[in-house]
């Protein structure tokens, strides 16, 4: 019997050597995309209202504001509902100009509502969606224009890299190093939008309901589908990055997923797309299946442990796959020797795990 165990893991483990030689073959040939410069503007540029939401953003809302002043673009303006307990709203007062418009979001109000007031209030023909723990740059905000101005393209979105501060934090770069990967297999357009880096004409955001529709949680999402029932594709902008804050403690972390993956179930289920609803659950059963499943496995046996251990080195190879073509894509490094990745997948097997739990409870499952 023990030879058979032996032979079943030698079995499963050259299995899983061969399935993942084959997708480091084809992942070699992914290239960064590639940059051609800045953006040639028209020689009137029409204006571009920035809209944002600010709750609880004192920390970094001056960078923010910062960054948006330090932009070459030469018509724009920036809208920004700000509020919270930390003193946002009087930060963002202190900051008014001529291009800078500030409204105050109350209590209870939340981001949709919040962009709604920005929207009624601002004055461009193109809009930029954006956050305000971003750091806005010359090229990466043209490159989300770029298609606008130029394409006829009625809706864009890019990507984000982190702060410069935590590009050295071997969690957060590994985040990003996934986030470059899957987008590194997307095409010239895709079904959603990255809310602190996405750009519209006037006519794509009244058409998708000038956000007067409710969104409790999911602002980007509910968008993206009701830019698409009305029929506006959404180009992706592969060389956009606009710097943002990630997550770098597990608190933030189990929030954010949580966050992200219940819009995708709920709102999948929502607007019928039950297929993008099975694939926002499908990390939470891995993550439950993988957590109780494998001490099961090692008390019911050998030959269910080496079925386990099989499973455990295929997402562990499948990561290690992730961060070294996330690392060549981006020139970057993790930042950390390799044996750390594993710790990493069981913090992600955990918090999606996790988001099981949110669901029954109604004040949770709504919860930004």
């Amino acid at each position: 019997m023990e030879y058979v165990n032996l032979l079943v893991f030698a079995g499963l483990t050259a299995g899983v050597a061969a399935v993942q030689g084959m997708r480091w073959s084809r992942d070699r040939r992914l290239r960064p995309p590639e940059c051609h410069g800045g953006v040639a503007l028209p020689p009137h540029p029409p204006k571009v209202s920035l809209l944002v939401a600010a709750w609880n953003e004192a920390a970094l809302l001056p960078r923010h504001l910062e960054s948006f002043k330090r932009l070459r673009y030469p018509n724009r303006e920036l809208v920004l509902c700000a509020g919270g307990t930390d003193g946002t709203y009087a930060l963002a007062a202190a900051s008014r100009s001529e291009y800078v418009v500030v409204l105050e979001q109350r209590p209870g109000e939340g981001k949709q509502r919040a962009l709604r007031q920005c929207f009624e209030h601002a004055t461009g023909d193109l809009f930029f969606l954006t956050d305000a723990d971003c750091e806005l740059d010359d090229e990466s905000f043209e490159a989300t224009l770029a298609p606008l101005l130029h394409d006829g393209a009625r809706a864009v979105t890019g990507g984000s890299r982190p702060l410069d501060r935590q590009m050295k934090t071997p969690f957060v770069m590994q985040q990003w190093y996934i986030d470059r990967y899957v987008r590194a297999h997307w095409g010239r357009t895709t079904d959603g939008i990255l809310g602190r880096n996405a750009a519209f004409t006037r006519d794509a955001i009244e058409a998708s309901g000038s956000f007067q529709y409710e969104a409790p949680t999911g602002t980007d999402y509910v968008m993206a589908k009701r830019l698409r029932e009305a029929g506006v594709t959404i180009l992706h902008a592969p060389t956009s990055q606009v710097t943002s804050e990630h997550a770098s403690d597990f608190g933030t972390y189990r929030k954010q997923q949580s966050r992200w993956l219940r819009n995708v179930v709920l709102h999948g289920i929502r607007f019928r797309v039950y297929g993008e609803a099975a694939r926002g659950l499908a990390p939470s059963v891995l993550g439950m299946v993988m957590i109780v499943g494998t001490p099961i496995a090692v008390w019911a046996g050998p030959l269910s442990t080496a079925l386990a251990a099989a499973a455990w080195l295929f997402v562990i190879l499948n990561r290690v796959r992730y961060v070294r073509t996330g690392e060549r894509l981006t020139g970057t490094s993790l930042g950390a020797p390799y044996w750390q990745i594993p710790l990493f997948v069981l913090i992600d097997f955990a918090v999606w795990a996790l988001v099981l739990f949110d669901y029954p409870v109604k004040a949770i499952r709504t919860r930004w």
